[in-house]
């Protein structure tokens, strides 16, 4: 898996409240295309940078926007239970539908008690290693 930095969507990222990625990601310079185009899948992949304490999940979605988010949708949402990310290099990926718009972020909602621990560093990546795959909700 190879990830850099003009495909990062958080770098260790803290996460005590609900917040929107760092960084959006660049699909397309055309305004019009909802596509990135056949071929090779994408994944956002988390990892955990800080562990997390007191809330009980935390839902990421895949946001999409044709514009600079004043109008967006979310195309895929996991969510991950505090057991799954209280400890320091947990790793997860949630698979990017190809009919997407023009800039791709990252959406974090805390759900339970705000957290004061808990980072995440996050990229578009076209393959991940074996890791916690979520199901998605769309």
């Amino acid at each position: 898996m190879i990830t850099d930095a003009q495909n990062q969507f958080s770098a260790a990222q803290a996460i005590t409240a609900d917040a929107v990625s760092t960084n959006d990601i660049l699909l397309t310079t055309v305004t019009t295309s909802n596509s990135y185009g056949p071929g090779q899948p994408l994944y956002a992949y988390i990892r955990t940078t800080e562990a997390f304490n007191n809330l009980t999940s935390l839902a990421i979605s895949v946001r999409v926007s044709n514009d600079d988010f004043s109008t967006s949708s979310d195309v895929a949402t996991i969510t991950i239970p505090l057991a799954s990310i209280n400890t320091v290099g947990q790793e997860f990926a949630v698979s990017v539908p190809n009919k997407i718009g023009k800039k791709v972020r990252l959406f974090y909602d805390v759900t339970g008690t705000a957290p004061t621990t808990g980072k995440v560093s996050a990229w578009l990546v076209s393959e991940v290693p074996a890791v916690n795959q979520f199901t998605y909700t769309a």
